[in-house]
C-alpha cells in the first residue's frame, strides 16, 4: 500500500510540472517537453522579442546591387523577402527654344450703322469683307459693298502671333538605381512550427540572424538584434520633365498701313488706315456711305513681331521607395 501511495504521488508532481511548464519560455527541458505539453511550441522560445511585433527571424543577407545574391542556404532554403536600398537617381531633360513671332495684318468689318464711338449698339447688320487667313496684305478683291448700304468701317488691332514652343533634340533621361540589395531567407513552415531559424540555428557564411517589421519607421530594435538595416520591394512614383512653353512676344511693334477702294483690284489711290498692336481704328459717317468698298490691300509701317522667352525643360517628379522592410539583426559572431 505504501509503495502504490508513493507511486500516486509522483505521478501528481510530474503532472503538476507540466501545467507549470506551458507558461515557461526560458528552457525546454523536462518532463512536460513533449508535442503535448511543449513550451517551445511554434517557435515561442526562439525569440524572447516576438511580442514587441518583430517577426520571428530569418537568414538575412545583403550587399552591392553589381553582385549576385547567393541562394538560400540549406538551413532556411526559401526566399522571405527581397529588396534593395540606397536609391538614386539620375534625369535630364531636352533644352527648350521658342520659333519666331509673326505680325499679322489686321481684319475688317464693315455695319450698316455707324458703330465709331457708340456706348449702346443698336445691334447692326455685319458685311463679310474675308481675307485669306495667313494674308499677307496683298490685294483682296470681293463682289462691292454698295455706297448707301454701309455707315462704318471698323479695322481691327494687329496682332504679334505666339511663338510655337521646340525642344531640343537631346534625349529624356530619367533613370533610378539602387546601391544595395538583400535576401531573406526562412525554412518552410511545417504544421505547428514557425518555420523560422531557432537560436540554436547556425548562421552560414554571408548570412546575418535578424528579426523584421514591413515598416519603415519601425521601433527601436529589440537588445538582442541591435543592428538595423531597411529595404525596399521597389519605387514609387514617377520621373518627367517640364514641357517647353513660350511667353507673349516682348517689344513686338505691328503697325500696318490698310487701304480700302472703291474699284477692283486696287487700282485706285483707295483711303488710308493706320492700326497697331493698341489701336483698331474706325471710319464711319453720320449718314450712308458715299463710296463702294471693294478691295483691300495693306503694307507694314512696323514689322516687329518681338522676341519670345522659353521656359520648361526641367527635371520633374521625384521616386521613393515602397514596401519599407526593416531588419534588425544579431552581432555577427
Amino acid at each position: 500500500m505504501t509503495i502504490k501511495l508513493l507511486l500516486t504521488f509522483a505521478g501528481l508532481l510530474v503532472t503538476a510540472g507540466c501545467s507549470q511548464g506551458e507558461g515557461h519560455t526560458d528552457a525546454c527541458e523536462g518532463p512536460c517537453c513533449d508535442e503535448a505539453c511543449d513550451p517551445c511550441a511554434n517557435g515561442a522560445c526562439d525569440d524572447d522579442d516576438l511580442a514587441l511585433g518583430w517577426e520571428p527571424p530569418v537568414l538575412l543577407w545583403w550587399g552591392s546591387s553589381a553582385e549576385e545574391a547567393p541562394a538560400c542556404p540549406v538551413e532556411a532554403p526559401q526566399v522571405f523577402f527581397e529588396g534593395f536600398s540606397g536609391l538614386s537617381t539620375r534625369q535630364s531633360c531636352p533644352s527648350c527654344a521658342c520659333g519666331p513671332s509673326a505680325c499679322e495684318m489686321p481684319r475688317v468689318e464693315v455695319y450698316n450703322e455707324n458703330m465709331c464711338n457708340v456706348y449702346e449698339v443698336p445691334d447692326p447688320e455685319i458685311f463679310s469683307f474675308p481675307v485669306p487667313e495667313d494674308w499677307d496684305g496683298t490685294c483682296v478683291t470681293h463682289p462691292p459693298i454698295e455706297a448707301g448700304t454701309y455707315m462704318s468701317i471698323h479695322f481691327s488691332r494687329t496682332v504679334a502671333t505666339p511663338c510655337a514652343p521646340i525642344a531640343g533634340p537631346e534625349a529624356v533621361v530619367a533613370e533610378h538605381a539602387w546601391e544595395m540589395q538583400a535576401r531573406a531567407c526562412h525554412a518552410p513552415a511545417a504544421p505547428g512550427t514557425s518555420g523560422r531559424p531557432g537560436r540554436g540555428m547556425p548562421v552560414p557564411e554571408g548570412f546575418e540572424k535578424c528579426v523584421s517589421r514591413p515598416e519603415a519607421e519601425a521601433p527601436e530594435c529589440p537588445a538582442a538584434y541591435p543592428e538595423r538595416r531597411a529595404f525596399f520591394t521597389g519605387t514609387e512614383g514617377a520621373l518627367g520633365c517640364a514641357p517647353c512653353a513660350c511667353g507673349e512676344p516682348l517689344g513686338a511693334n505691328c503697325r500696318a498701313r490698310i487701304y480700302w477702294h472703291s474699284e477692283p483690284e486696287c487700282a485706285d489711290q483707295g483711303m488710308l488706315m493706320t492700326t497697331g498692336l493698341d489701336h483698331e481704328p474706325c471710319l464711319g459717317w453720320s449718314g450712308p456711305s458715299w463710296v463702294d468698298f471693294t478691295s483691300l490691300r495693306g503694307t507694314w509701317k512696323n514689322n516687329e513681331p518681338g522676341i519670345c522667352t522659353a521656359t520648361g525643360g526641367q527635371p520633374t517628379g521625384e521616386l521613393s521607395g515602397r514596401d519599407p522592410m526593416t531588419f534588425c539583426c544579431a552581432p555577427a559572431r
